[in-house]
């Protein structure tokens, strides 16, 4: 440790240490000045400069069976010519450990975690699907960079939904080892594709090495099964209080799971204009006029405790006077273990459906992306569920067979 100088007045040494900053803020403005007309002049000889968009979380955490997730985004940034982007090489590696802080052990095969990934621009693909490699090669559409601008680009990766048992979780991250694994060219007719001392990738020659920028967390989980089941309603029916609607949910045999919240979407006439298929003056009439309970056909008797809501046909709240179109179940947390199938039974009064006007009823449960397109706050899931091994809680986006489609009753 240096020694710490005595404490002094002496206009000599406040006269000497003014001199000597004086002259250390001159050489650090020589030093600045220099390095910014060398950066002037390196971004005037690069023709294009990538760099990777940090993740705001990193690494993101997603569950195996994820479809669409985020594990790359890169800047393209273009020098004085318009480029076009022709392909990119990138490298996959991952540590079973969930942690890259230590020494990185490349452990796990990328088709272990990944079935394929794609480049994105925006939300319009910039290259084909490719099937997953430890090195992986996308052909892109000619993505255009302007002259003195920035495209981004994003790679999005499909993950197994049945991994390995194994120690989890697990982390992986795509790396761009060098310039060569670029391809770029000038936008003009008859371009020259760019040399590898054209692109530059940053001081250290490479982007995201350790998964410092970006990285993905998986943890093992399995999305349940929805299915139509045998015995649900469809053809002739009499106006009553009925069954509309049988269904069984599946599970993994190594995932037990808590059902949280699902959606049902009604469709339905009123020819004889009795109302019968609208909402009341507020929304807790609804569920005793039209008798809306939901079963468990293991034990039939006991309808669930739930909550409901109801929407209109946008999604908003169901008022006085609207037709009824989804109706949003919330579990008190219903349990079914690992490799069990339950079949459920949805139960509506259709006392007052018009068997001379011909009246159809028919109810399904809906894709997750129908309720997302809805923006609804009352109508938030079509299907919300709980893998209890894993600890994630998940909507219905990779559940299995999902819409189910109902069976058509006609009165």
């Amino acid at each position: 440790m240096a020694k710490k100088l005595p404490h002094t007045r002496s206009a000599v040494r406040v006269r000497s240490s003014v001199v000597v900053r004086t002259a250390v803020f001159v050489a650090a403005a020589a030093v600045l000045s220099a390095a910014a007309a060398f950066a002037t002049l390196r971004f005037a000889a690069t023709k294009l400069t990538l760099s990777v968009i940090p993740m705001e979380k990193n690494p993101i955490t997603v569950s195996s069976g994820s479809q669409g997730v985020p594990a790359l985004t890169l800047a393209f940034q273009a020098g004085t010519d318009d480029l076009l982007l022709e392909g990119i090489m990138l490298g996959f590696f991952a540590d079973d450990d969930g942690d890259f802080t230590r020494k990185i052990v490349n452990d796990v095969p990328v088709s272990r975690l990944i079935s394929s990934c794609r480049f994105l621009d925006g939300t319009s693909p910039a290259s084909d699907p490719v099937a997953a490699k430890s090195q992986m090669k996308f052909v892109l559409n000619d993505v255009l960079v302007p002259a003195q601008g920035t495209k981004l680009l994003q790679l999005t990766c499909d993950l197994v939904s049945q991994p390995p048992q194994g120690q989890d979780p697990d982390i992986f991250a795509f790396t761009l080892a060098n310039a060569q694994n670029v391809l770029a060219r000038v936008a003009v007719k008859g371009g020259n594709t760019l040399k590898a001392q054209d692109i530059f990738l940053g001081l250290a020659g490479s982007l995201n090495a350790r998964g410092q920028d970006a990285a993905v967390l998986v943890k093992e989980a399995s999305a349940p099964v929805i299915s139509l089941a045998s015995g649900t309603p469809s053809g002739s029916g009499i106006p009553g209080r009925e069954e509309v609607l049988r269904f069984n949910i599946s599970t993994n045999p190594t995932h037990d799971i808590s059902l949280q919240a699902m959606t049902f979407k009604i469709f339905s006439t009123d020819q004889a204009g009795t109302g019968w298929n609208q909402c009341g003056a507020d929304n807790l009439v609804t569920a005793s006029r039209l008798g809306i309970s939901l079963r468990n056909l293991l034990d039939p008797t006991d309808p669930f405790p739930t909550s409901m809501a109801f929407g209109n046909g946008n999604g908003g709240p169901c008022k006085s006077g609207d037709v009824l179109r989804y109706v949003h179940i919330s579990f008190n947390s219903f349990q079914i273990s690992g490799g069990q199938t339950h079949a459920f039974s949805l139960r509506l009064d259709t006392s007052r459906a018009s068997a001379s006007g011909n009246d159809v009823l028919r109810v399904d449960i809906p894709a997750e992306s129908e309720i997302k397109t809805l923006h609804s706050s009352i109508i938030p899931f079509a299907f919300f569920w709980k893998d209890i091994v894993a600890q994630l809680s998940r909507d219905g986006s990779n559940v299995k067979y999902l819409p189910i489609t109902g069976g058509t009753i006609s009165y």
